[in-house]
């Protein structure tokens, strides 16, 4: 039941307990989990430039999908220009 939360920007957190939450809040954040759930923040830049939160999302690995991709155990997931980026090694 371990929770890895960070909030900096450019932030990861990786947890790996069946209910465990990976859990990564800032601006260019990522998140991975082998088991349990991942939280994604869906940073956006307004007309000026500023900074703003879009969407926040969450799933459990290997049973979820976040904007139609299934969550899958020990990829980096994140957030780039409102798209969904994932990655199997950072």
């Amino acid at each position: 039941y371990a929770h890895a939360n960070t909030a900096g920007d450019e932030a990861h957190a990786n947890t790996a307990g069946d209910e465990a939450i990976a859990c990564s809040l800032g601006i260019n954040s990522k998140s991975m989990a082998s088991k349990g759930w991942i939280v994604l923040v869906d940073w956006q830049r307004d007309e000026n430039y500023k900074w703003f939160i879009k969407n926040i999302y969450r799933a459990k690995v290997g049973k979820h999908k976040i904007n139609g991709e299934l969550i899958k155990p020990n990829v980096w997931y994140w957030f780039e220009n409102g798209k969904l980026m994932s990655k199997n090694n950072l």
